[in-house]
This record gives structure tokens, C-alpha cells and sequence, in this order.
């Protein structure tokens, strides 16, 4: 009786395990393990020998046939078919195979849709990452306080005594605001033009101010 072939979701399942010739079953590159003398697929997992030279690592020497046995039984969760630094050496190269095929997903759609590809250089384990840092800001320079205005009479405003000024300190006007900066101060002001006071100033009418 022919043994029922791998369905596309078993398959799927096994993945790139299948990638490699399991040497101890003898099953080629896309075929899945035999036990019981070839006569029973193995639907769910492949030998030890089969994972080993596909992470890149050999079994270790102390494992007994009864350890790789039990280790393939176990392997339904994709885990424990390897011991001690094994272990770690194959988490590393599921998550470097991992980090390319993202790398290179996002490489390709980057291209296509004309964006930036560096996080896929910063995830892929074998691309040089060069951290170019974050784009120099610009500053834009503040506009320029001019230093003399003149005010509503013709006077340098807060460096000339101005007659017209001093009489409209006394009577309420509209304010007319403006910002300078004469030589002695730290910073900029606003002052009214009319009157050198402060726009705020109860002379200036509330609309005004």
C-alpha cells in the first residue's frame, strides 16, 4: 500500500525543514522523513540530522540514539530537538533567517513604492548598517528687530525726547504698536508710536491695546 503523500498544509508546516537530505532516513531535498524502514511518513517532523546541518550546527556528540529519537518526538512545537549551546545556535539562525526574509520584503516594497529601505539594513543579518543619524535641523533665522523706529511725530522712538509724545501720554488715543530693540536694551520691545507707553497701557483705548 502506497503511503498517502504530504498534503499542501503539512507541507507548509514543515517548511524549509524539508530544504536539506535528512541523513538519517536518507529522504532528498523536499521529501519528507520515513521511519520504520521507509515504509511510514513522518507528517509533522523531521530527524534531528535533518535540523542540525540546516541551522548551520551538528548534533551533539553526547546525544545516544534514544535521545534523538525522543528529541523528534517532541519537535511538533519545533523545539527541543537540540540540547544545551545547540539550542541557543539554532534560535539564532530561525531568527536571522527570519530578519532577511523581512529585510528583503521590505526592501522590495521600498523600491517599488520609492521609500526609504534603511530598517531594512538595520535588520538584516548580513547587509552594513550605517547610521547616518537623525537630518541636521534648520534653523530659521528670527526676523530682524530693527534697532531705531521712528514714532508718529518723527522722533527715534525710546532714544529721542519728542514733544508729540510727552502730549499724547495725556490724552487717549489709539494704540499704534510696533518692535524694536534699541542699542541698550537686552531684548525686544513693543511700544506705541505715538506715545512710546506700552500698548497695554490704560491710555490706549481697550479695542486698541
Amino acid at each position: 500500500m502506497t503511503a498517502r503523500p504530504l498534503t499542501p498544509a503539512e507541507r507548509e508546516a514543515l517548511g524549509t525543514r524539508l530544504a536539506v537530505t535528512c541523513t538519517g532516513c536518507g529522504a532528498q531535498p523536499g521529501d519528507p522523513c520515513t521511519s520504520h524502514g521507509g515504509t511510514r511518513i513522518r507528517r509533522a517532523s523531521v530527524h534531528s540530522e535533518r535540523i542540525a546541518p540546516y541551522a548551520g550546527i551538528s548534533p551533539a556528540a553526547e546525544m545516544d540514539a534514544n535521545d534523538h529519537a525522543r528529541a523528534a518526538a517532541e519537535f511538533d512545537s519545533g523545539t527541543a530537538l537540540l540540547v544545551g549551546e545547540q539550542v541557543t545556535a539554532y534560535a539564532a539562525a530561525v531568527e536571522a533567517s527570519a530578519l532577511r526574509a523581512a529585510a528583503e520584503r521590505i526592501t522590495a516594497l521600498g523600491k517599488a513604492r520609492g521609500w526609504s529601505t534603511w530598517a531594512a539594513d538595520f535588520i538584516h543579518p548580513e547587509r552594513e548598517f550605517v547610521d547616518a543619524g537623525a537630518p541636521a535641523a534648520v534653523e530659521e533665522p528670527a526676523p530682524a528687530v530693527p534697532v531705531v523706529v521712528d514714532c508718529a511725530h518723527g522722533y527715534g522712538l525710546m532714544r529721542d525726547s519728542c514733544p508729540g509724545c510727552d502730549a499724547e501720554q495725556e490724552r487717549p488715543h489709539d494704540a499704534d504698536p510696533v518692535t524694536l530693540r534699541p542699542s541698550y536694551a537686552k531684548r525686544p520691545m513693543r511700544r506705541c508710536r505715538r506715545c512710546a507707553l506700552v500698548p497695554s497701557n490704560p491710555i490706549h483705548r481697550r479695542a486698541n491695546r
